[in-house]
């Protein structure tokens, strides 16, 4: 995970294109953390994969929180990704027993969090 400033290239829109300089070093979850990419565990995921030109990192998936907390998401939505344990060889097919759901307020970028 990466937490970016919000300093946009010269001549940049705030929604399209334009880019961020990273407020701090990435934090890395552990090698057996993992986002469901199932939409009913996580409605993050209809904002669609992106891969950023050159990096070798893979896809990703990215939304912005404004100077007043709001973020680009649609309101009216529920948003919200869940945090799980992947073992070896497991297929994700349901709610797991042990997880971490965070919500997120589009309108004012609050979170709450859901686990067991």
């Amino acid at each position: 995970m990466q937490a970016f400033s919000g300093k946009l290239a010269p001549g940049a829109g705030t929604d399209q294109g334009g880019w961020f300089s990273p407020a701090g070093p990435p934090t890395s979850l552990h090698s057996s953390v993992v986002i469901s990419p199932k939409h009913t565990l996580s409605s993050i995921v209809d904002l669609g994969f992106k891969q950023e030109k050159g990096d070798n990192q893979g896809t990703f998936l990215s939304f912005r929180f404004h100077a007043d907390g709001s973020t680009n998401l649609l309101p009216g939505k529920e948003w919200f990704l869940t945090f799980l344990e992947r073992k070896p060889g497991q297929a994700i097919t349901t709610r797991p027993k042990n997880f971490i759901t965070l919500q997120i307020d589009p309108a004012s970028g609050h979170l709450r969090s859901f686990q067991p």
